[in-house]
């Protein structure tokens, strides 16, 4: 089963690495059963004869991510000008194709980085990229979702607040339906992505620990049988701190 629009070659000489993704990123084979009740998309266990767990089977709002102690992986999809730089140089700023006036959009969340950028085949969105965030050094993805807003109103007061003190910066967060291979949304089941603004200390690459090119794997797994399909291993990501779990208003495990 082919997903998406018909795959492209990497351009030769592009720069463009197939990282060793067994390494780099945890991957799981997705059984094409677990796709029949909507509700049991997730499968944790690397072996694809296991079946899904209770936690795996929940709905509601969760940060679903590949993360350990040290980072959490999100993806953002560029054109091939800006992703070559932020692999190069581990940052945005500098890049001479990429506005940081404009908001860029994060997502942890594998799948939907695929339905959002149709598998790399959008105007603008051609290659993926994923890019490590700093859990324990400076808590720069928990401190995304601290300072994030979800309704115009705070948008506006913080910007009011921003030129009062001479800054920048501005995350909104949004709650979208998640999705599966076929782009098909799943009922009942969030999937958190965020918008950053002017956000200095991502755009200088101070919160982040790498960056790596994913492109040629997301073509690969775009052509792939549904039943030999892989996405990284993800699983349920809560701050340690009640207050940022409550602002962003995640469902509690119970």
């Amino acid at each position: 089963m082919k997903f998406g629009p018909d795959p492209v070659k990497s351009p030769t000489g592009s720069g463009l690495e197939h990282p060793v993704l067994s390494k780099d990123i945890q991957l799981y084979v997705i059984r094409p059963k677990l796709y029949q009740t909507p509700a049991v998309i997730w499968l944790k266990k690397k072996k694809c004869d296991v079946a899904a767990t209770e936690e795996d089977k929940r709905l509601g709002r969760w940060i679903l991510s590949s993360y350990d102690g040290d980072s959490i992986i999100v993806y953002q999809a560029y054109n091939p000008t800006i992703a070559e730089y932020a692999c190069k140089h581990g940052k945005f700023s500098g890049c001479p194709e990429y506005n940081e006036r404009r908001m860029t959009w994060i997502k942890t969340n594998f799948l939907w980085m695929m339905y959002r950028s149709n598998w790399a085949h959008s105007p603008g969105q051609q290659r993926i990229l994923a890019i490590w965030l700093h859990l324990r050094q400076s808590l720069a993805f928990d401190n995304y979702l601290r300072q994030s807003l979800s309704s115009v109103k705070e948008e506006a007061e913080q910007q009011r607040q921003n030129e009062s003190i001479g800054t920048d910066g501005l995350i909104r967060l949004q709650w979208d339906p998640d999705h599966t291979p076929s782009g098909t949304s799943v009922e009942g089941r969030r999937a958190v992505q965020l918008g950053l603004k002017q956000v200095s200390t991502f755009l200088n690459g101070q919160d982040i620990l790498r960056i790596i090119d994913i492109t040629q794997f997301v073509h690969e797994q775009q052509n792939a049988k549904l039943e030999d399909l892989k996405v990284p291993i993800e699983r349920i990501y809560e701050p340690d701190d009640l207050e940022t779990r409550e602002h962003v208003k995640l469902d509690l495990r119970v």
